[in-house]
């Protein structure tokens, strides 16, 4: 995600000088857009573009691993799952996690949202 302005700036920092922004970034993420970056809906907009460009590189059954980053991974699960990106937070992705995604009949579905389950516990 663009974050814009706020890109390497500490969140209590923005969190100080942007208190309706946080205000509204809590309660209605999807309505906004980072200042000088992007938004949710737009994150979203491009994750699944990406997602279908690459899928529709391969013929359908195929296994594909791709890799991503927190916002863009509950952007895409938030589509397949048909959540409102209002709530992308309730959506876990915990670090390293795996999600399986599979298209049957032009439709996405999540077979597996968060699975740590190889990472080792130390």
């Amino acid at each position: 995600m663009d974050l814009g302005e706020f890109d390497g700036m500490e969140a209590e920092h923005w969190a100080a000088q942007y208190q309706d922004f946080i205000k509204t970034w809590r309660n209605a993420p999807s309505s906004l857009r980072m200042p000088g970056g992007e938004g949710l809906q737009e994150v979203q907009i491009r994750a699944i573009d990406t997602l279908e460009h690459i899928a529709n590189l391969y013929p359908p059954g195929s296994t594909l691993l791709l890799c991503s980053h927190n916002f863009v991974n509950r952007s895409i699960l938030c589509y397949v799952s048909g959540i409102p990106l209002d709530r992308f937070r309730y959506v876990r992705q915990d670090l390293a996690a795996l999600n399986i995604l599979c298209k049957n009949e032009g439709r996405w579905h999540a077979e597996v949202i968060n699975d740590v389950s190889h990472l080792k516990k130390i």
